[in-house]
């Protein structure tokens, strides 16, 4: 799978771990999607942007160094907590290897098919949605990254739920399938607004715990139809 890691589970400090342990006991390979942006206005904050939202969607300056940073310590923090477990980790830039073609104003996915490679051999791999080459990172768009991905590789990308259902709840029951203007009004799906991007690009979507995600029967969750 494609799972999302949101600023929402990241922010909670037993997500991590908990995570991690999943990924050990299932044993199964799976690709990590982070943003960073979170600890990239974090950051910003710290030496005195006002507005460090509005900087993260244009040019970053001066400060792109310390963006960069803060990108690179969360991906490094998600690796070492695998790790920990016991869980084979590949950190990774958006940029590394070819993944994403250079010098293209919109984003433009190159060779991924090392992707799949280390997938197969059971690793997995922390992604960082961070073009890092040259002087001047940038922040990519985690919705047209993913759904690049996960079309090109064949993955569902797993959204997490803030609930344990494994699935989204209607009615009292966890749908199988629900149309995807209705997570607008939904508060326990922390990145409902990426959702709709990654299913209008054809990516398959599927909201979940993360009970859900590892279930031992199989990956268990709600699809998102447009």
């Amino acid at each position: 799978m494609l799972l999302f890691l949101d600023d929402y589970h990241l922010g909670d400090p037993l997500f991590l771990s908990g995570l991690a342990q999943d990924l050990a006991r299932s044993q199964r390979p799976a690709l990590l999607l982070h943003t960073g942006r979170e600890a990239a206005a974090t950051a910003l904050e710290a030496v005195g942007v006002l507005d460090p939202e509005s900087m993260l969607e244009g040019e970053l300056g001066a400060h792109s160094a310390v963006v960069e940073r803060s990108v690179r310590d969360e991906n490094r923090s998600i690796a070492a907590a695998l790790t920990e477990a016991g869980v084979a980790a590949v950190r990774l830039m958006a940029s590394d290897r070819g993944l994403v073609q250079p010098g293209r104003a919109r984003l433009v996915l190159g060779d991924s098919a090392w992707i799949g490679t280390l997938l197969r051999q059971r690793s997995c791999l922390v992604l960082a949605a961070m073009d890092a080459r040259g002087a001047a990172p940038r922040l990519l768009d985690p919705a047209t990254l993913a759904a690049q991905l996960g079309t090109t590789l064949g993955l569902p990308i797993v959204l997490l739920t803030t609930g344990r259902a494994s699935g989204l709840v209607v009615d009292g029951e966890v749908a199988e399938t629900v149309e995807i203007g209705t997570l607008a009004t939904r508060q326990d799906v922390p990145a409902r607004d990426l959702a709709a991007p990654m299913r209008d690009q054809g990516a398959l979507v599927v909201v979940t715990s993360r009970a859900g995600a590892f279930d031992p029967r199989g990956a268990r969750g709600t699809r998102l139809s447009a």
